[in-house]
């Protein structure tokens, strides 16, 4: 899975901006284990955050991925102050949106409201991906990982 983002430069010589296109392989970024050795056990890979020490800085959302191994759950939280979509990239599982459960597969998408209670339990034999965006950003900041990619597979200028 690729993640691609445009940053923009000013180029003073012509007056004008430069585009530069940078894509990302996301099974290269490192991810922040959480809640290690238990059944709340997953991973989380930040990719967009206003935080400059996200991979993209993005000032308007957070986003990211969530990976819950099989038998894994994804323990019932809330984001007062964020809404929240969720797009299942792979994986099979249950969520329980709002006290209401609800099968979940791949391409599917999911919409929380603020402060409605979810969580996610992988039924499945194969990793539950949960790809995330929250607007505004915030709940994202405590994933942030030092350092999690050495540089980007690709940048392409645009004018």
């Amino acid at each position: 899975m690729l993640f691609a983002h445009t940053a923009e430069k000013p180029l003073p010589e012509i007056g004008g901006m430069e585009f530069i296109m940078q894509k990302y392989s996301i099974n290269k970024v490192n991810g922040k284990i959480i809640n290690e050795g238990t059944v709340n056990e997953r991973e989380i890979k930040l990719f967009v955050s206003p935080d400059p020490r996200a991979l993209i800085r993005r000032e308007e959302f957070g986003c990211g991925i969530t990976v819950i191994q099989p038998k894994q759950i994804h323990e019932e939280h809330f984001h007062p102050d964020s809404e929240e979509v969720i797009l299942v990239v792979s994986g099979t599982g249950t969520a329980r949106i709002g006290g209401k459960e609800v099968t979940v597969q791949p391409m599917e998408v999911i919409g929380v409201d603020k402060g409605e209670p979810h969580m996610f339990t992988n039924n499945g034999d194969i990793p539950l991906q949960l790809y995330w965006i929250y607007t505004p950003p915030g709940p994202e900041k405590k994933f942030i990982v030092e350092n999690s990619f050495g540089g980007c597979d690709e940048e392409v200028q645009r004018r």
